[in-house]
């Protein structure tokens, strides 16, 4: 697994919850995550038992009663959705201090931590972990909310009677980071405050992004799962330029197990410009089945020559790419 430098940003300045610490009745259990947007906690009922997570949002990004109002209108609208691969806020209020947080049900190990572990996945694993998290991008788009900020710690592996389900948390909270013209709160040296690997090149320029950000951002997390790494690494501002620039190395150059179309359908999702990224992540999604379908792979232009075309390969190849994915999925 690719080591990242860390940011010049992290951690933000916080003052964090020890245990036994508590929040609207609920006692501080742990730290189960930290970032740019403040800690999350795994806390406890004492007397009922129940689990959930606290997301205390740091100082420097809630300062904005409206930019947190926005933040609570994107969960409610989602509550609303009742969709099972969605975390969601239930309850919000203050600390002594003035910070906000935020409660939800407690969501299960991050895909982050998996991957750590881990590597890299397998092929029916990574498109299975896909699926669902193109599916509840959907869910939210379909109702305005865009997440801005999907990374491989909002998303997590949950057990349900026996059932591995996937769900996304942290929608909402790049309002916190956006200023009233739509663009990203950026630090003094021009970095956002955003963890910078997963960020579409439009946020990287600091224009306002929309459902396709979240794609790109999709793209990534296909790239790392398939490959153990995301497509660029570096420091904060290097990261940045290579988003904006760079021509990230194939998929298959990295792990040469991969069929060649699927890195094909992994670039289309990095692609620099949104126009020429898939529209939906359900797009994204339905075009890696119908690779699978088809067993056939292709070759496109470099990133950002999307005018490339699809070559089939000949009938021999595409039967043994589509027994090898067979032979992977049935595993």
């Amino acid at each position: 697994m690719l080591s990242l430098s860390p940011l010049p940003l992290q951690p933000l300045p916080f003052s964090e919850l020890t245990s036994g610490t508590v929040v609207n009745g609920y006692q501080v259990i742990a730290t189960i995550g930290q970032g740019p947007t403040g800690a999350v906690y795994a806390c406890v009922h004492p007397t009922t038992g129940r689990r959930v997570a606290i997301r205390v949002i740091s100082q420097m990004l809630a300062p904005d009663p409206a930019a947190v109002e926005c933040l609570l209108e994107d969960n409610r609208a989602l509550a609303t959705l009742n969709h099972r691969g969605i975390v969601t806020m239930q309850e919000s209020g203050d600390l002594p201090d003035g910070r906000r947080w935020l409660l939800m049900e407690q969501a299960g190990p991050s895909l982050a931590a998996h991957l750590k572990q881990r590597g890299m996945l397998g092929l029916p694993e990574a498109i299975g972990h896909l699926r669902s998290i193109a599916a509840a991008l959907d869910a939210a788009h379909g109702i305005g909310v865009v997440h801005r900020g999907l990374k491989p710690s909002e998303v997590h592996l949950c057990e349900e009677q026996g059932t591995r389900v996937v769900r996304v948390s942290g929608f909402g909270l790049g309002r916190l980071l956006l200023r009233p013209d739509g663009t990203m709160a950026r630090s003094k040296q021009g970095v956002p405050y955003v963890t910078p690997y997963y960020l579409a090149p439009e946020q990287c320029r600091g224009v306002q992004s929309d459902a396709r950000s979240d794609v790109y951002a999709l793209g990534v997390i296909l790239y790392e799962m398939l490959t153990g790494r995301p497509p660029f690494g570096g420091d904060g501002v290097e990261v940045l330029q290579a988003h904006l620039s760079a021509v990230p190395t194939r998929p298959n150059g990295v792990n040469p197990d991969l069929p060649d179309w699927l890195s094909d359908i992994v670039l289309r999702a990095l692609e620099k410009s949104p126009g020429d990224r898939h529209d939906t992540a359900g797009a994204l999604v339905r075009e890696v089945e119908q690779g699978i379908r088809r067993g056939v792979g292709g070759t496109r232009d470099a990133p950002g020559g999307h005018n490339g075309r699809w070559i089939a390969l000949g009938a021999a190849a595409a039967m043994v790419v589509l027994a090898v994915v067979t032979l992977l999925l049935r595993r």
